[in-house]
């Protein structure tokens, strides 16, 4: 058995949200920590202490077993960056609950309960020590939508430089949507 691990699965962000993100004003402020650009992923769900090997196993695989249930996915992001919980400068991310739903069941048997709020799909800029360091910061209108490739997962370690992502695995998520009849062709949603 493994060593238990802080880990957490999660969906990239898609080219053009990177390109978008990555021209956004990034001022140095005390107590700002901006998150670099290789780290940027939509949370699904995060587990504080797992074996990672468990939890690469509990994930399930196929087209018809898999976490979106053979349907694509569609996710959008946008209006605008906010803060979230005072400590945190987002991006918000909609159109992930149900995959986001179907991780924690799917976990679930890992025995780490699931979180008690409501899911709130964001991909992490910025944390503040305090609300403060987040007046100010630009909010430009930024907004677009894609049809996610994938489900990762990481372990994360934490240092004082803020935290290192190793990939532990991927899943493919259908693209297509299977054609109703024959000589239908099926487009995502």
């Amino acid at each position: 058995m493994a060593v238990a691990a802080r880990c957490f699965v999660a969906v990239l962000p898609p080219p053009p949200l990177v390109e978008a993100l990555t021209v956004l004003d990034r001022p140095a402020r005390a107590g700002l920590r901006w998150t670099p650009a290789e780290q940027w992923h939509v949370t699904l769900r995060f587990l504080a202490a797992v074996d990672p090997d468990r939890l690469v196993a509990a994930v399930p695989v196929g087209p018809e077993g898999g976490l979106s249930g053979g349907q694509p996915v569609r996710a959008r992001w946008g209006p605008r960056p906010g803060a979230l919980g005072g400590g945190v400068w987002v991006i918000p991310v909609r159109g992930l609950e149900d995959l986001a739903a179907a991780v924690a069941t799917a976990t679930a048997q890992l025995g780490i309960p699931a979180e008690q709020r409501a899911f709130r799909g964001h991909l992490t800029l910025a944390r503040a020590r305090r609300p403060e360091a987040l007046e100010g910061l630009a909010r430009p209108e930024l907004t677009g939508d894609w049809l996610v490739e994938e489900v990762v997962a990481y372990r994360s370690e934490l240092d004082a430089a803020g935290a290192r992502h190793h990939l532990l695995g991927r899943w493919p998520l259908p693209l297509l949507r299977p054609p109703a009849s024959p000589g239908e062709v099926g487009f995502g949603p």
